[in-house]
Formats: C-alpha cells, structure tokens, sequence
C-alpha cells in the first residue's frame, strides 16, 4: 500500500494496530506510531483506542498505554475499558478498580466487556465490597445476565469466598455453557466443599454439558482439597480411560499427587509420577513436600524440597522450607550451610504485606505472617502475612516474630477506629491464636463473635 503511494485513512491503522496487538509486536507497533503522527490521525479516537489496546497487550500499561491515555482530549467507554483491562492483566488489580471509579466519576456508562474486566480485577484482588457494587449496578440497570457476565459474576464471589452468592447467580441465569459450570465447580473446590463439588459435576453431566480438561482439573482439586480419596482415583480412572474424551494432562496428575500427598498416601503418589508420561513438575514436588512433612516424614521431606531447588535454583521460598526444615530436625548447621548458601547467591526473600481496605485509605506494612478478614461495619479489613504453619516464627536472626504478628494483627483495627463485628480466619491463624498477644488483641476489641466455616476455609477470606 505504501509503495504504490496509497495513503492510509482512519480505518487503516484500527486494523494494523489490531494485527500487532494480537502478535504483540511492539516495535513494529512504534513505527506504525509515528505514521499516525505523519499522516495526522493521531486525534481520531478510534486510532487512539486501537493504539491504547496495541501498547497495554504489550505490557507498556503503566508508561506508555497510561501516558497515552492522560493525553487524550477526549475518551470513549473503549478507552476505559481498554486500559482497565491492561492494568488487570499485568496483576495491577488496584489500579485496574481505580481506573473504574474514575470511569464512574467522569459519567462514563461501562458496557459488558468494562463489567467482565473489572469484576476479573475484583476476583484477583479479592475486592468483594467493589464486585457486589459492581452487581448491584447490574440490578439497577437490568441488564441481562447473559453467560459471560453471569460467569464473571460467579468467578467473583467464589474467588472472594461468596461461594453461596454465586451459586445464586448461577441459578437464576437463563444460559449456561461449560465455563459458567467450571466457574461454580471451581468455586467450590476453593471453598473446601468437595462433596458439592461432585454434585454440580454430576448435574452438568446430566444437563447435556460436555466436561473439558478445566473441568476435571477443578473436581480432581475438589477431591483433594476434602480428602475425597476414593471418588479422585474413580473419576481419575474414568479420565484414563478417555471417559470424557481427552487424555489426562500434568495438570490432571499433578491435582491426582496433590491428592495422594495430602491424604498420606505418599506412596501412591510415588508411583503415579514414577508411571505418568510426564516429568515431575514443582507442583507435584511441592505437593510431596507438604505432604511428608505432615505426616511426619521430615527425610522426604528434604528430598522432596532439594529436588524443587534442581528446578527452580532462584526461589528463595524452597530454601527457606529446606531451612525450616533442618530447624525441625535440629540439624543447625545444615540451616547455616542453606543461609550461607541464599546470601552467596544473593538471594533474598521477599517480605509480605499487608493491606486494609477501611474507610478510604489503603494503609500497608512490610511485616511477615497469614491471612485475616475483618468486617468492619460494611468495610473489609483484610492482612496478609506469611506463616510457618509448623509453628517455627523465624527471622534471619532466629528471633520471635510473634510481636510483629501482634502489631499486624492490630493494624486494620486501629486504622478503623470501629468495632469489628466478625472476623474471619484462615486455618494458619489457628496456631497463631494461642499466643497472648493475639488474645488480649482480641480481648481487647470486644468482638462479638467468631464465625468458622468450612474446615481450612473461613467465609470472606479471599486471599
């Protein structure tokens, strides 16, 4: 087109910026960049989305796409959209629902691909106050609850633990596909609830609907998560044996080792990967790990987590379970050999956070441990700390950590200046509540009650 000394109109560029935003071309996506400027289209909107939509699929959310966006004179539903979503896929889910209330203020109405992106954003930040928001526009507007956005809607509550709210979406949607069942089968395999997990599975068998590979990973993982042996080696067979269709992929192993491991049957678990026609991945090694060291076998579990370090030499969480577990063994000079070894490598690990959403602010601290949930009057406090959950509250210099839990703990109750109503706890808390900091934390707020769920899984805790 150019050598034949054809100019390119408004149209021309929507369609290139299109074909490099899907090949991800981002240099090629800069040249074209600068014959928008040359042939003066640069303020035609429909350009600009389209180079909006080229630049965030290449990860440039942040500079480019961001700096792109502020310029504008003047946005469209698609220009927000565009970059919400950006933000969404490269994990900035904050900015992603920043970026929505925005949208809002500047009386921007969003459409269904605006909807579906920020409640993903609401599903990986575990945003619930914003994603029931988001739902209760839906209402006010009557919009139709059509198979993408009611999916979107039920991964929202089943990834922040609403796994009853979005059972209720799933019911009172007219059409279903197979992604709105796997959304409602992995939301309960989230929530620890396996033997309803077989149930939904059953039922959309009975409907019509032909299980896929995700499918059968969320009830194998189902099955593992409740300790449903019997059922998992069952459905895994019939998977083996082409039952559904396909052939069992690493995924469907690994959820079959996982599943093994957690229940102690080590062995088992052995043989399947010594059998499988795939190479063991962290994940099964992990899962070995986890499973040893429950049950005691503190050997394995070292081989278990030399063989995660062949794999991944720079992750600095496996040495510090190595380490962990030469301190349970007492083995104090393999601990210093495996601290030596981090710091010859200069490999440091990397500190948790923690984030209350109360009121406006969104306060955060750099101390270590678990999760928490509180409810505090309508807000949402939640921590998120790292916990040794084999009770070793270790720092590099071998003294106590459970001060900065205390502090952790009471940072989103003093921050909200309210009384919390309920609070929701994760399994690793549990450990962490007998100490007497954390009782006379909670003695001191005066909460009116505990509230426990499924075992392993507590309500709201969405991370």
């Amino acid at each position: 087109m150019h050598h034949n000394s054809i100019a390119p109109n408004n149209y021309t560029f929507p369609f290139l910026f299109k074909s490099l935003s899907d090949s991800r071309e981002f240099i090629l996506a800069q040249c074209v960049h600068t014959h928008v400027v040359k042939f003066c289209f640069f303020d035609d909107i429909y350009v600009q989305n389209s180079l909006l939509d080229v630049y965030a699929s290449c990860g440039y959310v942040t500079t480019l796409c961001k700096q792109l966006f502020d310029e504008m004179p003047k946005r469209d539903v698609v220009s927000w959209t565009v970059l919400i979503m950006g933000f969404k896929n490269v994990g900035r889910c904050d900015d992603a629902l920043l970026v929505f209330e925005q949208m809002q203020y500047a009386g921007v109405v969003p459409n269904q691909v605006t909807m579906v992106n920020a409640l993903a954003a609401c599903a990986k930040f575990g945003a619930i106050e914003m994603g029931t928001w988001i739902h209760d526009m839906i209402k006010r507007n009557k919009w139709e609850l059509d198979v993408t956005l009611g999916t979107a809607l039920i991964d929202m509550y089943s990834k922040c633990g609403r796994v009853e709210e979005g059972l209720s979406v799933f019911r009172s949607m007219k059409e279903k596909n197979v992604f709105t069942w796997n959304a409602v089968i992995k939301g309960l395999a989230l929530a620890k609830s396996g033997i309803a997990a077989i149930y939904w599975f059953n039922r959309m068998e009975q409907d019509g609907i032909k299980a896929d590979e995700v499918t059968l990973i969320a009830v194998l993982s189902a099955c593992s998560h409740s300790g449903l042996v019997d059922m998992g080696r069952k459905i895994f067979g019939f998977l083996s044996k082409q039952k559904y269709g396909f052939h069992p992929n690493v995924k469907h192993y690994a959820c079959m080792v996982d599943l093994f491991a957690r229940s102690g049957c080590l062995q088992e678990a052995i043989e399947l990967m010594r059998c499988m026609p795939f190479e063991p991945t962290k994940a099964m090694w992990g899962s070995l790990l986890v499973g040893s060291k429950s049950q005691g076998d503190l050997e394995f579990s070292e081989f278990a987590a030399k063989k995660l370090l062949e794999l991944q030499p720079d992750n600095t969480a496996y040495y510090v379970h190595l380490s962990n577990l030469y301190a349970e063994m007492g083995r104090w000079s393999n601990v210093e050999k495996v601290r030596r070894m981090m710091k010859d490598r200069q490999l440091t690990k990397d500190l948790g956070f923690s984030s209350v959403e109360a009121g406006s602010g969104n306060p955060g601290c750099n101390v270590p441990i678990v999760y928490l949930n509180l409810s505090v009057d309508g807000a949402v406090c939640r921590c998120t700390f790292e916990v040794d959950c084999g009770g070793l509250f270790c720092d590099d210099n071998g003294s106590t950590l459970s001060n900065f839990v205390g502090l952790s703990l009471f940072t989103p109750l003093l921050n909200s200046g309210q009384k919390p109503i309920q609070r929701f706890l994760r399994r690793m808390l549990r450990t962490l509540l007998q100490t007497p900091f954390a009782k006379s934390v909670f003695n001191h707020t005066q909460l009116d009650h505990v509230l426990y769920s499924q075992p392993s899984f507590f309500g709201c805790a969405s991370c």
